[in-house]
């Protein structure tokens, strides 16, 4: 008899599960068996499956079918020994493998002694597979946008290190072996695993892996073209949830901006609750509620834009994907970014909004809302740019506060799964049963 094994699932896509599963099931404009596909990628929602064994997920195979994306690689796929059939199938079609100059950085001194790599070949002879993508210009607003991101998940390597310096400026020594392990406790209770394994490997002064999920979803909203990032580094794929989930928070919280402006009547303004404002660590100087009436935020949604699949792939022993549904009007809110100086709308002068918050509002309404803010900022070094006490919390948080949204009939190919046959597509995914709007919520 075959023995049953669990599915086994990542730190990031667990902690996925685990958010889905809170915020309860969604309602279906779309037969549920179209959900239940390996293939479907709701809109503005994850998508992630159990790890692969690698010698089962057919990797090659599947980047053959994948001919129209764009594969932006990490440097820890060039490993010590190569799998012909894998880089074969890698390079097998023109202008899809995005090299970005801080991986190619990283992958020189392996390429002095490993001449003989495929990719290095290709880099020689001029590839027609591979894409050289640049870094964003100095002093454009490209080059803002990815600054403010950079910044915040970058934030999350040093919660530890703070920890340490800010216990000797009070302390006026350097914490001993008892104060470090006590700090360690109290910081893994705040960021819990997630955070913690970011922690525990030294940030790089060139911010490769956070630069690399950056340019990847800029590449995917900005042109339309699915994307996926390829790793062999869990860290990657924990940078590349957070950097999701931050932009769509941004990118809600412009739309939300337009419609407020477009039409101040359909929003109930209020003052925000003294006890809440006070609860909010000192994040806004002054904050107004808004409170959406029978919307959620997600009833919010962009025009002129279209559905771009973005994920990224993770190939140790196990493969797994954590994929995403995107918008190319998201491109918008990163112009914003850029253009302002780290505001999600350039409607409201000096404040922002924002659609997801912490910690949730206990005391001035139970009703979805936004708010609209004056945010507490601090000035980043060499640069235009001000990042908000609130961004920076949230880049922190590793409670994930996004909430799945209504799936809307569109779907892409996942890299390293098939959709099941018919009599084997086993139950819906948790967000997949029914559920009335009453019951939905937004922050």
């Amino acid at each position: 008899m075959a023995s049953f094994e669990r599915p086994k699932w990542t730190v990031p896509t667990r902690e996925l599960r685990s958010a889905i599963a809170r915020s309860g099931p969604l309602e279906l404009p779309i037969p549920a068996a179209e959900l239940q596909t390996a293939t479907y990628i709701p809109r503005l929602s994850f998508r992630s499956g159990p790890r692969v064994a690698a010698h089962k997920a057919n990797v090659a195979g599947n980047l053959h079918q994948a001919r129209d994306h764009a594969l932006f690689i990490d440097s820890s796929i060039v490993g010590r020994q190569d799998d012909p059939e894998f880089w074969e199938a890698l390079l097998c079609h023109p202008n899809r493998v995005f090299l970005t100059p801080r991986v190619e950085h990283e992958l020189r001194s392996h390429f002095e002694v490993r001449r003989d790599h495929p990719l290095s070949r290709g880099l020689v002879a001029k590839d027609r597979a591979i894409v050289w993508h640049p870094d964003p210009p100095n002093g454009s607003v490209e080059q803002n946008a990815a600054l403010y991101y950079l910044n915040l998940l970058a934030g999350r390597r040093s919660v530890l290190e703070r920890a340490y310096r800010r216990y000797a400026r009070i302390h006026h020594e350097d914490p001993d072996d008892a104060a470090r392990a006590e700090i360690l406790a109290n910081v893994q209770s705040d960021i819990r695993e997630r955070g913690l394994l970011l922690c525990r490997k030294p940030l790089s002064p060139s911010l490769a892996d956070e630069m690399l999920v950056y340019q990847a979803l800029a590449h995917a909203v900005r042109t339309g073209q699915p994307t996926k990032i390829l790793t062999k580094d869990r860290d990657i794929e924990e940078q590349f949830l957070k950097l999701v989930e931050l932009v769509t928070m941004h990118y809600w919280a412009m739309l939300i901006a337009r419609e407020y402006i477009a039409d101040f009547s359909r929003f109930r303004p209020r003052r925000m609750d003294e006890r809440d404002l006070n609860d909010s660590s000192g994040a806004y100087q002054t904050a107004t509620l808004l409170e959406l009436g029978d919307r959620a935020i997600h009833d919010f949604t962009g025009t002129r834009t279209r559905w771009v699949p973005i994920s990224c792939v993770l190939m140790t022993e196990y493969v797994s994907e954590l994929a995403y549904g995107a918008e190319t009007g998201m491109s918008a809110v990163l112009e914003i970014k850029g253009r302002t100086g780290g505001l999600s709308t350039d409607l409201l002068g000096d404040r922002d909004v924002h659609a997801y918050y912490l910690p949730e509002l206990r005391w001035s309404t139970r009703q979805p809302g936004a708010i609209v803010s004056r945010d507490v900022r601090e000035y980043v070094p060499g640069s235009d740019l001000f990042l908000a006490k609130h961004d920076v919390m949230q880049a922190i948080n590793t409670q994930l506060v996004m909430r799945p949204v209504t799936a809307a009939p569109q779907s892409s190919r996942i890299l390293t799964r098939r959709a099941p046959s018919p009599n084997r597509a086993g139950p819906p995914p948790p967000h997949a049963r029914p559920r009335s709007r009453a019951n939905r919520r937004s922050g």
